[in-house]
């Protein structure tokens, strides 16, 4: 189930990215997220991604990311003072970067 946003990820754009996870929880299957089109991002639109791959590891459900975290995530998310960023590391909880299981 592919997730690709584009352009911003703010308080104004957000509910479409929000949408296609929403769907792709309640379909429980394996989820592709490619953030490297994804232009700015504000508090809201971190906020997304942090929920989204927290219910998907709650739900154990396997995702990958594909393409490279944009800079204006890592810029939003030091300046948050997040820890980690959401979507950043290999995949986790549910499978690995090829969308296996594990």
């Amino acid at each position: 189930f592919p997730a690709r946003p584009r352009g911003a990820l703010e308080i104004d754009s957000a509910a479409e990215l929000q949408a296609q996870l929403v769907e792709a929880l309640s379909a429980g299957a394996p989820i592709e997220i490619a953030l490297e089109s994804v232009t700015a991002v504000d508090i809201t639109g971190l906020q997304l991604l942090t929920a989204a791959e927290r219910a998907v590891q709650a739900r154990g459900l396997v995702w990958v990311r594909s393409g490279e975290v944009p800079e204006c995530l890592r810029r939003t998310a030091a300046e948050a003072g997040w820890e980690q960023l959401p979507f950043a590391g290999d995949a986790q909880e549910g499978g690995d970067r090829d969308g296996n299981s594990k």
